[in-house]
């Protein structure tokens, strides 16, 4: 009898969680994407300043730097933005605050994870 009654938010909750893990990995890949996009856009800048003596790590790591602080104010903003719209949840969430620290920085590790990867790939390839 208790199951029953459960059953409901049993399978909202299911179904918002793996709607929220197919939003991430979207987002991942999304950021991926663009940031790789946006790396290999400047390939022929990359290309000069080794040529004109700079050194390859010295380069990806200057490229990887101002992704990463971009990429770092984005999740800022999207942290507020999302800590404000939590009370939308309240009500689906048992035990659990909506603006839950752990799950803000684990998601945020994880698409700086991926905007890491999609700068520092394209950085490594063309120097």
């Amino acid at each position: 009898m208790l199951a029953a009654q459960l059953a409901d938010a049993r399978f909202t909750a299911t179904l918002l969680g793996v709607f929220a893990g197919l939003a991430l990995v979207l987002a991942v890949v999304g950021l991926f994407g663009v940031v790789s996009y946006e790396v290999a856009q400047r390939t022929r800048e990359l290309g000069i300043r080794i040529a004109l003596g700079a050194p390859p790590g010295g380069v990806v790591g200057l490229v990887v730097r101002q992704e990463l602080v971009a990429t770092t104010v984005g999740l800022v903003a999207g942290a507020v933005l999302g800590v404000s719209a939590s009370g939308v949840l309240r009500p689906l969430l048992y035990k659990t605050p909506p603006a839950d620290p752990l799950t803000i920085l684990s998601v945020a590790g994880v698409l700086c994870l991926g905007a890491l990867l999609g700068c520092y790939l394209p950085a490594r390839r063309a120097t």
